[in-house]
């Protein structure tokens, strides 16, 4: 009983360590919505477009500061992975995790950039298709 109780004891002081770990991205005043349409509830649906308005118009809301769309939330480990070259000295490929970022949140998420700018709907290289 009392390796039980031990047990516990750390786990619950790892469980409060973790928390204190800054995970690179802000966590606090964040609303986490999930979209579930309702099967052929959005057929020949323009994708884009439609998260695009969305976002816009909860940004209009009053109080919101930014809006984004992160179709896999970091550190998600449902994600997907891919294989990418860095550059052609490597030679060989590298599975890299991929998450899905809309304009918008980066800054809601509170990462700020180190170079460049931020991609936009301007950048948007799927060409409005359906899905």
């Amino acid at each position: 009983m009392l390796f039980r109780s031990a047990g516990a004891g750390l786990f619950a002081r790892s469980i409060q360590k973790l928390h204190a770990v800054a995970p690179g991205f802000r966590t606090h005043g964040l609303l986490d919505v999930h979209l579930f349409p309702k099967p052929g509830g959005y057929t020949n649906l323009a994708w884009v477009d439609y998260v695009r308005e969305l976002t816009g118009r909860i940004q209009s809301l009053p109080g919101v500061t930014s809006a984004g769309l992160v179709h896999i939330t970091p550190s998600n480990i449902f994600g997907w992975a891919e294989n990418v070259r860095v550059s052609k000295a490597l030679g060989s490929d590298i599975r890299a995790d991929v998450e899905m970022m809309m304009p918008g949140a980066f800054q809601a998420l509170g990462i700020g950039l180190l170079r460049g700018r931020s991609f936009t709907w301007q950048d948007d290289g799927m060409r409005h298709e359906s899905q």
